[in-house]
């Protein structure tokens, strides 16, 4: 996950971490003349991911008298904070202890306490023998060194461990597990003084370090993620966030047969911020660790169920749905409106990057899927984006002078912020996927034509007082055979607790002649307790409906129609965001990505798929490995639990397992449709990267 800003560790894991998209198939590859851009502008909004809690939108709404339960409701939808049940006056000691990574390194580290090495029992005593059992234990486990407290430096030779030299076996899983009585440096790793210390051997020559025989509470006290200078009620809410991230974490990797590391949680933003001692040894931190007191147990839960509880530095105004960002739709973390996020002690709340066409053409050229020689241009040309405005599956063009590709937004900013990391330009980097392309080579679509609206039905309200534009966001449309479903949620200021109406348009084929889709028409007046809770208003004023449309590739603009005081129309209607769709006459093929996990060089993908033409049939999988495709799989793996959600018959799970090379690697399924008839219909459903 992504923070607050601070080291550029961070920013390596936002590289790393982030989703990557598709190539275009073979055969759509066109080339196009285009005038040459002198620059690219990319302008946006937020830092991350953008999914759940924004840090600095948390940091305002406590401010401005939020608790720490109603900013948690804010940002995880419909979830509730509670109390763990534990009999201890210590709760947070009473979950299992912890084993933190915190670090695999390769080179020695050097062991030093922080205090006068003359103090009495200050000193370093390592263990050598088998790892997970008590150092009172009958288990061969011995004493190995002990000192007066002076350095001592530990390292890697191949497959052994060395202490000041002194070789020891570190096959087998043997470790050497460090205890110390006061604060202890780590030379480049940081600074520790609860729990014991364990080095092993992660391969040949790299050593890894673990903090073990943690508990919650402490494990909490060093978390790095806002400052502890922050309102108390920020603290409390980074505080339960952070508890519960790791409650689930723990909760799902030690009952996951596939989770086969040594140790429960990273220390680095791959989970969270995790720093040590050296989060809490200063006065000002003090607040911090309160806060953790304070909470003790507490985290925050959605039917019952601790939530998967990430967040990000800053939303950009709107924080974005999990499934569009990953893969698992899940009900806690859905985009709301943030306006707390836009704040002006925020820097990331808006943002612009300028590139010359030279980075952009090299930066691209790093990797074969994205190479086109010179970059020409970037275009945008299907509405793909998230709730938000986030580009992470919206396609663009890329016109080059070798060849043209197309890419999503998620795939440019993987490309680009691994380009710049790969140069040092820590500050070119892309903060987020929420962004537009413009500058002097502006890439961004034309705005849609804006019809003019049909009458407006005539509703007996109040009078109101002002006359100002609709507030409205169009949520992802979602295609059927057939038919579109419109969702969304718009409200006008001078009547706030009043539903509005919604005008839904189509251009078909690239038509400059809008199409009216609402008959009947369509009312923003469904639940959005979100939206409530937001812009802290009345009424319901969300919109939810499956709509008409005939079979082709079309653009849906979807417009609001503002009202007086007096319910007539005044002509300040808006647009509130147009999308383009693909309306096939047969049903699309659908599923999920449910896992991937790692072994050595071997990675295992589990999900299923299906495809309501041929419902009892199983349907090839293509996996395609950094952008380019690698092999295909069969979805006929038994998932009765699915045939009786679907209401199908036949087997629709698929598990494969295939060998890559060191390094991370971006994998991507998409399902194959097949016609009613059991054979490839051409049409395909990305299941997501990993």
């Amino acid at each position: 996950m992504s923070r607050i800003p601070h080291l550029p560790k961070l920013l390596l894991i936002m590289v790393l971490l982030a989703p990557a998209v598709s190539l275009v198939a073979p055969g759509n590859v066109t080339t196009a003349a285009a005038q040459e851009p002198l620059e690219f502008v990319f302008e946006g909004g937020g830092w991350g991911h953008g999914v759940g809690m924004s840090q600095y939108g948390a940091k305002v709404m406590a401010d401005e008298g939020f608790t720490a339960a109603e900013i948690l409701g804010h940002y995880y939808t419909d979830s509730t904070v509670e109390t763990l049940t534990m009999p201890s006056t210590e709760p947070d000691a009473e979950i299992a202890p912890l084993r933190i990574l915190l670090a695999d390194r390769s080179g020695s580290a050097t062991l030093s306490l922080e205090n006068d090495s003359s103090t009495p029992d200050n000193y370093i005593k390592i263990e050598y023998g088998t790892p997970f059992v008590s150092e009172t234990d009958e288990l061969g486990r011995s004493v190995v060194f002990e000192n007066d407290g002076s350095p001592v430096t530990i390292d890697a030779i191949g497959m052994n461990l060395t202490i000041n030299d002194v070789a020891y076996d570190g096959l087998g899983g043997q470790v050497l597990t460090v205890h110390f009585p006061t604060p202890m440096k780590i030379s480049g790793v940081g600074t520790f003084l609860w729990g014991k210390i364990e080095f092993s051997i992660a391969k040949s020559g790299t050593l890894r370090v673990i903090e073990s025989n943690l508990d919650m509470a402490k494990y909490l006290y060093g978390i790095a993620e806002i400052p502890s200078s922050w309102p108390v009620a920020a603290l409390n809410t980074q505080a339960i966030a952070a508890r519960t991230y790791a409650v689930s974490r723990l909760s799902s990797r030690r009952a996951s047969s596939g989770w086969t590391t040594n140790f429960d949680l990273y220390s680095s933003t791959q989970d969270q911020h995790y720093i040590g001692w050296a989060g809490q040894d200063q006065p000002i931190e003090a607040a911090w660790v309160a806060a953790v007191d304070n909470t003790a147990a507490q985290i925050a839960t959605y039917e019952g169920e601790a939530i998967e509880a990430y967040y990000s530095s800053s939303s950009g105004g709107y924080t974005e749905d999990s499934d569009y960002v990953w893969v698992a739709d899940l009900g806690y973390l859905r985009g709301v409106y943030d306006p707390y996020d836009l704040t002006q002690e925020n820097p990331n709340s808006t943002w612009n990057r300028t590139y010359s066409q030279d980075t952009v053409s090299r930066w691209m050229s790093g990797k074969p899927d994205t190479d086109v020689g010179t970059v020409l241009s970037m275009t945008f040309v299907e509405d793909n984006f998230g709730v938000s405005g986030r580009t992470d599956r919206a396609k663009l063009v890329v016109v080059g002078s070798e060849r043209t590709i197309e890419v999503t937004g998620g795939r440019v900013f993987s490309r680009f912020n691994a380009a710049a990391v790969g140069e040092g330009s820590y500050v070119s980097m892309l903060p987020s996927t929420l962004f537009t392309i413009n500058g002097s080579g502006d890439t961004s679509p034309d705005p849609a034509p804006t019809p003019t609206p049909t009458p407006t039905p005539v509703v007996h309200i109040p009078s109101g007082s002002s006359n100002t534009y609709s507030r409205a966001a169009l949520d992802p449309l979602e295609p059927g055979p057939g038919e579109v479903r419109v969702r969304g949620w718009s409200f006008d200021p001078d009547l706030p607790t009043f539903p509005q109406v919604v005008h839904v348009y189509a251009f078909y084929d690239g038509s400059d002649t809008p199409v009216a889709l609402d008959t009947p028409v369509v009312l923003a007046a469904s639940p959005r307790p979100d939206v409530n809770r937001a812009l802290n208003v009345g009424g319901n004023h969300g919109f939810n409906r499956r709509l008409a449309i005939r079979p082709g590739t079309h653009k849906v603009c979807v417009y609001s129609i503002s009202v007086d005081g007096t319910g007539a129309t005044d002509d300040l209607n808006r647009l509130i965001g147009c999308r383009t769709v693909t309306i096939s006459a047969e049903a699309l093929p659908a599923g999920t990505y449910d896992s991937i996990s790692r072994t050595g060089n071997e990675v295992t993908v589990s999900g299923w798929a299906y495809d309501l033409d041929q419902p009892s049939a199983s349907v090839d999988i293509q996996v395609y490995l950094d952008g380019s495709f690698s092999h295909s799989i069969s979805a006929a793996v038994p998932r009765t639990d699915l045939n009786d959600i679907l209401d199908v018959t036949g087997n629709h799970g698929f598990v494969d397992t295939f060998t890559v090379t060191d390094g991370w690697h971006d994998v991507c399924l998409y399902v194959v449709g097949i016609d009613p008839g059991g054979l490839p219909d051409g049409q395909t459903t990305a299941l997501g990267c990993k």
